[in-house]
């Protein structure tokens, strides 16, 4: 999939006309073009998306310990949250860590579509619909309709995500015959 791809089906969701390209000098192409970015990196940085948490092994800035203590390291471009290790932090461009050696669980920002999962693309997807509306169809009412839809989308997808980030499916209790879940 692709962006201009991403943009025709929001286009064609919430009923206007699909674009050539993405970069192209359409009227629609151009608005998409300035939200886009914005959306992703809202969507991108809602929760740990499975599909974006990488390990990473960081390179130190300089042997020398800060005067708090901590190892400088190179953070990586994208680098939304770190999950673990939890005593590191992120500051401005580099990674502080009181270890000599540096890798972590992290949270990247991706762009390109082709790395995202069905989940992320689908959240992406609503809120882009959602950021749209208004601007391509000029009607208050039935924007406001397609976000309250696209927060409930986004939230399906993130259960989504959650649920096959734990890879197995919650068992439901045994209950003794005669008794039931209301």
């Amino acid at each position: 999939m692709t962006l201009t791809d991403l943009a025709n089906l929001a286009l064609e969701d919430i009923g206007a006309r699909a674009i050539g390209n993405i970069d192209g000098d359409e009227v629609n192409a151009r608005k998409i073009k300035r939200r886009l970015p914005n959306t992703i990196v809202e969507i991108c940085s809602l929760r740990d998306w499975s599909c974006l948490v990488k390990t990473m092994k960081l390179s130190r800035v300089d042997e020398e310990r800060t005067i708090e203590g901590f190892y400088k390291f190179n953070a990586p471009r994208g680098l939304l949250k770190i999950i673990e290790p939890k005593m590191c932090r992120l500051e401005s461009d580099v990674v502080l860590s009181p270890f000599k050696d540096l890798t972590i669980k992290a949270t990247t920002l991706e762009e390109n579509p082709d790395y995202w999962d069905s989940n992320l693309t689908g959240a992406i997807l609503a809120k882009l619909k959602s950021d749209i509306a208004f601007m391509i169809l000029g009607d208050a009412n039935l924007a406001l309709q397609i976000k309250q839809l696209a927060e409930l989308e986004i939230q399906r997808f993130i259960k989504n995500d959650i649920y096959r980030s734990r890879g197995k499916r919650a068992k439901a209790p045994l209950l003794p015959p005669g008794y039931f879940v209301v």
